[in-house]
């Protein structure tokens, strides 16, 4: 892992923050890219990730991009301040259209949710064909967006999980190649040897375990034919988490 430079200050909130408060989350997103000459932040926000990226020397050039004029305007005031506004452009426009015409060589796309993810990267089949990688940390949905990396021939090479405020965030990398065959669990939660954070892994399904059987707890015993199937969907749901596939990978 990269040391974080801590030579520059943010503006947030009206407050300065040094760069060394950079978010575990944003830093593992970031940290999981390769040392690249360009790489686009898509979705940037306030453009701290763009701006740890240049500074940590992870990338050359930063195309930070936002669908939102004011978001990119505070972002341009974060770089302007950070003094790395040479080495980071911000570009107006939705998903991955403000890079047309531009060489990248990867794409950073985090705190969307996958379905969103899935939409920007299906979008612009062309362009991300020509990435040398992707690294992507959706919201929610993450069985829909690995499943769409692996039909669209990107293989998932390495995958994080970032504990931050009591929420697991789960942040993927993919690269160019046919995938590995994954199961429905996996496809749900990760391969497991992906991982370094075993006990996180472990955690986030019995969350799941937990919250579905809460809610199966919670539902009224009439014979409502709707309440039944999702009564029985839940269920489902947790005998599909607490099958043999997982109880092998929590013996790892």
């Amino acid at each position: 892992m990269l040391p974080v430079y801590a030579g520059s200050i943010f503006l947030e909130g009206g407050k300065y923050m040094s760069n060394n408060r950079l978010s575990k989350r944003l830093k593992t997103i970031a940290d999981l890219a390769p040392v690249s000459d360009v790489i686009a932040d898509i979705g940037t926000d306030h453009g701290f990730l763009a701006i740890y990226a240049v500074e940590s020397g992870k990338a050359k050039k930063v195309y930070a991009c936002d669908i939102a004029k004011k978001p990119l305007e505070q972002a341009r005031d974060q770089i302007n301040s950070a003094g790395v506004q040479e080495r980071i452009e911000t570009l107006l426009g939705p998903g991955l259209k403000p890079l047309s015409g531009k060489k990248v060589n990867g794409v950073v796309i985090a705190g969307m949710g996958g379905y969103t993810i899935k939409t920007i990267l299906e979008n612009d089949t062309e362009l991300v064909n020509d990435l040398n990688f992707l690294v992507l940390q959706p919201q929610n949905n993450s069985k829909l967006l690995r499943s769409w990396l692996i039909e669209n021939n990107e293989r998932i090479v390495k995958e994080r999980l970032v504990l931050e405020n009591g929420f697991i965030y789960q942040i993927l990398k993919a690269v160019k190649g046919k995938s590995e065959e994954y199961s429905e669990i996996e496809l749900e939660y990760g391969k497991l040897e992906h991982f370094d954070e075993v006990e996180l892994y472990k955690l986030n399904i019995k969350r799941d375990i937990q919250h579905y059987e809460s809610i199966i707890k919670q539902m009224p015993k009439g014979k409502n034919n709707d309440i039944i199937k999702k009564r029985n969907d839940f269920t489902e749901k947790i005998d599909f988490i607490t099958s043999p596939v997982w109880q092998i990978a929590s013996d790892k």
